[in-house]
């Protein structure tokens, strides 16, 4: 991002998203109401970890990524769907190539940088994890429901937490991190008890070396996103106590 040749790309963060992009945590959260940009900061943050890790990398050996949702199709229409419509349209000098009906994804940067999207919805899925191997980054994506309500989007469960954590860490020389992107959760979701309800640093005395950051984005922080968006969103859930705190 500082590199100033005239072949960088400038991303341009607000200030929670600056922090948590910068973060060397191995657990980095981001967390805050809807359309205040998480995804995007998510999303900048692999390329600031894919540079960082450039040093450990051999030549032509890709940074390897996983993004998981709690089911593919919510993948395509979330995050994928940002990237294609949105974030790589915002940045034409980004090459990018999408494969197997998008559940992998090229980005020609130096290193190149390989994503893998699927879903997990059930405890079978965490096989899916099981064949991770060399992969320094897995993205935890909307990992608290909307609602109590719906299923529409049943968020991530824990046990995906556990088995993403030790993943992260299966890319031979390179420095894993897992972060995750949410919603605020009411104090019962196990985001709260296990993560946002902890100090930051060391996620316990056992491990020292398994540190844990969270960044909160203010309401009203997104400058791109427009108060009537903000209004529609409180509108929608003003008799929903619970979403509308989150």
């Amino acid at each position: 991002m500082a590199d100033p040749s005239p072949h960088a790309i400038h991303f341009y963060t607000s200030p929670t998203q600056s922090k948590f992009v910068m973060s060397d945590a191995v657990i980095a959260i981001l967390t805050g109401p809807m359309g205040e940009g998480k995804t995007w900061g998510a999303v900048q943050r692999w390329f600031r970890r894919a540079s960082s890790a450039k040093q450990y990398l051999t030549h032509g050996q890709s940074f390897n990524i996983i993004c998981i949702r709690d089911t593919f199709e919510n993948c395509r229409h979330s995050i994928i769907k940002t990237l294609t419509s949105e974030f790589f349209p915002k940045y034409p000098k980004l090459k990018s190539t999408w494969r197997n009906d998008y559940h992998e994804l090229w980005i020609e940067t130096d290193p190149r940088i390989f994503v893998e999207f699927f879903g997990i919805d059930d405890l079978p899925a965490l096989t899916k994890l099981q064949g991770a191997v060399g992969t320094a980054l897995i993205h935890l994506e909307e990992c608290v429901p909307y609602t109590e309500s719906t299923r529409t989007n049943a968020g991530v469960a824990e046990d995906v937490f556990n088995a993403a954590l030790v993943r992260c860490m299966r890319q031979t020389g390179v420095p894993g991190s897992l972060q995750l992107t949410f919603n605020p959760p009411d104090e019962l979701h196990w985001t709260f008890t296990r993560l946002l309800n902890r100090p930051d640093g060391s996620l316990s005395p056992l491990t020292p070396l398994i540190t844990k950051e969270v960044f909160h984005v203010k309401p009203g922080e997104n400058a791109f996103l427009p108060e009537i968006a903000r209004q529609a969103t409180k509108a929608a859930y003003e008799h929903d106590d619970a979403a509308y705190a989150r």
